[in-house]
């Protein structure tokens, strides 16, 4: 087995083994994502299954109900390198009721 097998941010489930960051996970910055999705009963459980498969909690969400049958939802996660963060992000995109998914780092 090499590292990125046993890594806990590897994604086993989507064969996603590619090698991550050896930095420290208190080292890396708070990575948010901002979300807009149709607001859909199992829209969040949806999202929330994209973090868990990653295996990731998020340290701050907001879900706010923007305009009729639109969601906005800001996730912050923290400890986690821009290869997860990026691997969260093309996941999200692919939800059929996310609409846009922006990624970034906190100032």
């Amino acid at each position: 087995m090499n590292t990125s097998e046993n890594s806990p941010h590897a994604d086993v489930y989507a064969g996603d083994l590619s090698a991550t960051n050896p930095v420290s996970a208190a080292d890396e910055p708070i990575r948010f994502f901002s979300i807009a999705a149709d607001s859909e009963a199992g829209t969040f459980a949806r999202i929330a299954n994209v973090l868990n498969l990653a295996n990731t909690a998020p340290s701050s969400v907001i879900l706010e109900v923007r305009e009729a049958g639109r969601l906005s939802i800001y996730v912050e996660i923290g400890g986690i390198g821009l290869g997860i963060a990026q691997s969260i992000a093309r996941k999200l995109t692919q939800l059929t009721d996310v609409i846009r998914v922006e990624m970034g780092t906190v100032p």
